[in-house]
């Protein structure tokens, strides 16, 4: 069964219909946040690589009194799946801690109709065009301290470090990812790009990414499970897209 659900231009695919088995979209290879490896290249080459579309399976099930209303049914699921049109989607899937949202633009190709009686299962094959799956970010103000949790490795991070901090040490203690700015942030405060290990001034937009210093392959990443991160001085907000598969 599947973990979740899709929402097609914000209409939840489970309101008109049974959401049999989706599997392929809660366990692809692109998880949002990492890098997709590339034979042949690394580091900054294979971060220009383009993620190319690929296709998902799923199915679902309409089920109706009469076959009538089935039928009616499998045409209001078509609809809003506008067959060969692209449109965003939303992959839902729903945890303890609420839902976890991410978006993409999506063509569904094909809608095949499986007919048993009053029960129609349609096979979907969806096409993704844009890579990963990517989600609204959430922001974590942080003093110190802040324990944040994460689903699957992600480095779609920034921080925005206050004006005024001098040296200022940023740590991920769970798993030993640090940067530090060296020397005293600017007035109006200092945005780093985790993912494109840059370092930004607020006021004015200066580039002072000699500035930025990290003791592993990137700057911070966020894992799967509770972590606590910390600054050494100042204050600093997070904005994170928490990735999963």
């Amino acid at each position: 069964m599947s973990t979740g659900t899709l929402l097609f231009s914000g209409t939840d695919l489970a309101s008109v219909c049974i959401v049999e088995d989706l599997s392929e979209f809660w366990s692809s290879a692109d998880v949002r946040g990492d890098l997709p490896v590339y034979a042949g290249t690394s580091g900054a080459t294979a971060q220009r690589r383009p993620v190319a579309s690929s296709v998902r399976s799923g199915q679902v099930s309409v089920v109706k009194d009469t076959l009538a209303a089935a039928e009616d049914g499998v045409a209001a699921v078509k609809a809003l799946l506008r067959i060969g049109q692209a449109q965003t989607v939303t992959r839902r899937k729903v945890t303890g801690a609420g839902n976890l949202d991410t978006t993409q633009s999506v063509i569904v190709r094909t809608a095949a109709e499986r007919w048993a009686g009053d029960l129609c299962t349609l096979i979907l094959a969806v096409e993704t065009l844009d890579g990963a799956w990517l989600g609204a970010s959430t922001a974590i103000a942080a003093v110190g301290t802040v324990t944040v949790k994460g689903d699957m490795s992600t480095r779609r991070i920034t921080a925005t470090i206050s004006g005024g901090a001098v040296n200022p040490v940023v740590t991920n203690t769970s798993n030993g990812y640090t940067f530090r700015y060296v020397g005293t942030v600017p007035t109006g405060g200092v945005t780093i790009d985790v993912k494109a290990r840059t370092a930004t001034a607020v006021t004015g937009g200066a580039n002072l990414s000699s500035s930025l210093k990290w003791s592993k392959d990137a700057p911070l990443q966020l894992d799967p499970g509770s972590q606590t991160l910390t600054t050494s001085t100042g204050t600093v907000s997070f904005t994170y897209l928490p990735a999963y598969a």
